[in-house]
């Protein structure tokens, strides 16, 4: 039950518990989520997992937090509709997986500063309000095609109104 979760997190926190040492959290199919809990008893997170949290509407912005995070999945959160400005806080962030989130109305007007991103993974995404920093991702930003396997790579969006720059290769 993610109702009593932040007083929890907060005990741990004090207590200087496991949670503190977390690398990796996959919340994976939880899907009475709503809002992502506060993320900040997790500083050392380097991997965190939302895909399928079939009612996520809103990632808390906690998740500016952790500096530490390379992964950040939320595939299938088809009720998410955006993501908090903050992420570009997320200076380590290296791959964002986005595919199937069909509620996706936009990406964070600041997600050019996201300057350790070689993956973004927008497939099956209806994004209508196109960030305007999109077209300006800088080379050390290009998006690298994730699917080694074309066979396993989902279509891509017929939808995608909006020019991205210097990415070679969007799935």
């Amino acid at each position: 039950d993610f109702g009593e979760q932040p007083n929890l997190m907060k005990q741990r926190k004090e207590n200087g518990t496991v949670f503190g040492k977390l690398k990796f959290l996959d919340l994976t199919a939880c899907n009475e989520l709503t809002v992502t809990p506060d993320l900040s008893a997790f500083p050392k997170l380097e991997k965190l997992v939302l895909d399928r949290c079939d009612n996520l509407v809103k990632v808390h912005e906690s998740i500016a937090n952790l500096k530490m995070l390379i992964v950040l999945s939320m595939r299938s959160c088809g009720k998410l509709k955006e993501l908090p400005d903050c992420i570009s806080r997320l200076t380590s962030l290296e791959q964002l997986y986005l595919a199937n989130c069909i509620g996706l109305e936009r990406l964070p007007d600041c997600i050019d500063q996201l300057a350790s991103l070689k993956e973004l993974d927008l497939s099956n995404c209806t994004i209508s309000k196109a960030s305007a920093s999109m077209d300006e991702l800088r080379t050390g930003h290009s998006v690298s095609d994730i699917y080694s396997d074309r066979r396993m790579a989902p279509p891509v969006s017929q939808h995608t109104p909006f020019k991205l720059g210097t990415v070679k290769m969007l799935k």
